[in-house]
């Protein structure tokens, strides 16, 4: 959970994941269907136990102390120790996810940055689309 507080201090989030491949192309070689990322949006997920799970934690302190603990089945979320913390309840959050596409358009190679280019110009998915079918 953490990790979902600051997404954004990530070094995975920093680079650039925009790209473009070729696929497929038509029997004369004119046209080419696309692959493509145009970016990364949000995801709201909601992440639940089928079966709630039979827990036993052994955590090793750095003064030496050592916790044991079995989550009993009607605690729904709680602490154990300084650094573990669990949750059993339905949780609703937000993962981020590669923004796909595919569009269809001449065959010609574009370099990533030159698709970049075309993504950074273009306002939302729809407009990469259509920038790539000229």
């Amino acid at each position: 959970m953490v990790w979902l507080e600051g997404p954004e201090e990530d070094d995975c989030l920093a680079e650039d994941l925009r790209y473009i491949v070729p696929v497929l192309t038509n029997q004369s070689g004119t046209r080419v269907r696309y692959w493509i990322t145009v970016g990364v949006k949000l995801l709201k997920i909601k992440a639940e136990y089928a079966r709630r799970p039979r827990v036993r934690i052994t955590i090793h302190g750095t003064s030496g102390e050592v916790v044991e603990q079995e989550i009993s089945g009607e605690s729904e979320s709680g602490r154990i120790g300084e650094f573990f913390e669990y949750r059993f309840v339905p949780t609703e959050c937000f993962i981020p996810v590669e923004e796909f596409a595919e569009a269809t358009g001449p065959a010609r190679r574009l370099a990533r940055e030159q698709f970049r280019a075309i993504c950074d110009q273009c306002e939302d998915k729809e407009a990469v689309i259509r920038a790539i079918d000229r």
